[in-house]
């Protein structure tokens, strides 16, 4: 039996801070929309080996704030996100994603500046439950 959605896209979270690729958990279609560590990916979304090359050339770490299962299956996120640069300097970013996940593999991961926007798509409540 395949992990849960939640499952998938908190193991993703876990292998991201510890050093490892989430490659794994992408699948053959997957997709990533949206702008995430000052990129922005292109009108059809990064494919796989794009995303995981964009994720694994900067050190960073997360921290999960949220995750929400939404009503029709995908997941919200809100995480912290902190970066280094060869610089010796870094930068921190408060980061929303909605995750489709279909059969243990994470189809599409959609980043937004506007956490709204992403929950009324997933059919939730454009404003978070505090807690």
């Amino acid at each position: 039996m395949a992990p849960s959605p939640e499952e998938v896209v908190r193991a993703t979270f876990v292998d991201s801070d510890e050093g490892r690729s989430w490659k794994a958990y992408m699948a053959p279609d997957f997709r990533m929309h949206g702008a995430i560590l000052g990129a922005i990916a292109p009108q059809g979304g990064l494919e796989p080996e794009a995303a995981a090359e964009m994720m694994s050339s900067v050190r960073h770490r997360t921290r999960l704030l949220q995750l929400e299962n939404a009503p029709d299956g995908r997941v919200f996120t809100e995480f912290a996100l902190s970066r280094d640069s060869s610089a010796g300097h870094g930068s921190a970013q408060i980061v929303y994603a909605l995750w489709s996940v279909h059969e243990g593999l994470v189809t599409e991961l959609h980043y937004a500046e506007d956490p709204g926007t992403l929950r009324r798509e997933a059919g939730l409540d454009p404003v978070a439950p505090a807690g």
